[in-house]
């Protein structure tokens, strides 16, 4: 599914009451001129220098639902992001063990500050070594009480250490 992209598009009335739109995307650089050749006519030009080049048109649609329409079908549809994911997030780095983590969520509370999602960067491993967790530091039954009030969001890095 696409979650981010740009799509240089535009939908035009024409004068027969119908619409239109046009989708002209390249992977290199693309630039779009707009200019007024009179009073209400417009000339439209894209430039760009090549790579792959992605032109669609989608026409003649009696309402611009319908063209917009069109253009979803082709390109699929946004990606919608869990519910949850939009509130509030509390995340940094150097938290040394779970009091100071317990604090800061505290911080939230005493002051009436919205807070929904709780995230833990690597702070809480055992040597930063992904899937564990240090239990002296932080240990599982107050995390798990974090868990009973927010989101709980552990961190967990790309890199898998090796020891030699």
């Amino acid at each position: 599914m696409q979650t981010y992209g740009y799509y240089p598009i535009y939908l035009i009335r024409e004068n027969s009451g119908n619409y239109h739109l046009n989708y002209f995307r390249s992977s290199n650089a693309l630039d779009v001129v707009v200019k007024e050749t009179s009073i209400n006519q417009y000339s439209l030009t894209y430039k760009t220098i090549g790579g792959v080049i992605d032109f669609r048109f989608f026409a003649s649609e009696k309402n611009p639902e319908a063209a917009i329409e069109k253009f979803q079908l082709y390109m699929g549809r946004s990606t919608v992001p869990p519910f949850w994911s939009l509130g509030f997030h509390q995340c940094r780095w150097g938290y040394e063990n779970i009091t100071m983590l317990e604090n800061v969520i505290k911080g939230y509370e005493d002051n009436n500050i919205p807070l929904d999602i709780v995230w833990s960067d690597i702070d809480y491993m055992i040597d930063y070594e992904d899937f564990t967790i240090d239990e002296k530091r932080f240990p599982l039954d107050r995390m798990a009480a974090i868990t009973n009030k927010y989101r709980y969001v552990p961190i967990i890095d790309a890199g898998i250490s090796i020891k030699g």
